[in-house]
């Protein structure tokens, strides 16, 4: 199976913490599911708890995220 890689507006979130820029390897070192790895950062998904640990993960603000995720 092919990795799928994020949006690029998120790649550089990836690059700072080291983290390979696709789907999988978020929902890998977050602990989430691949689907709601991609719901979360396609908007599709807004779980608190899952939006949390992807947050934490990329090290970032759960709003930071949220406005990204906007293109705010």
């Amino acid at each position: 199976m092919t990795a799928t890689r994020v949006p690029a507006k998120f790649e550089s979130m990836f690059d700072d913490v080291g983290i390979d820029p696709t789907f999988e390897a978020v929902a890998d070192e977050s602990g989430v599911d691949v689907d709601e790895a991609r719901g979360v950062l396609t908007g599709a998904v807004d779980d608190v708890e899952t939006v949390q640990k992807i947050a934490d993960t990329l090290c970032v603000v759960p709003e930071a995220l949220a406005d990204l995720i906007a293109d705010r």
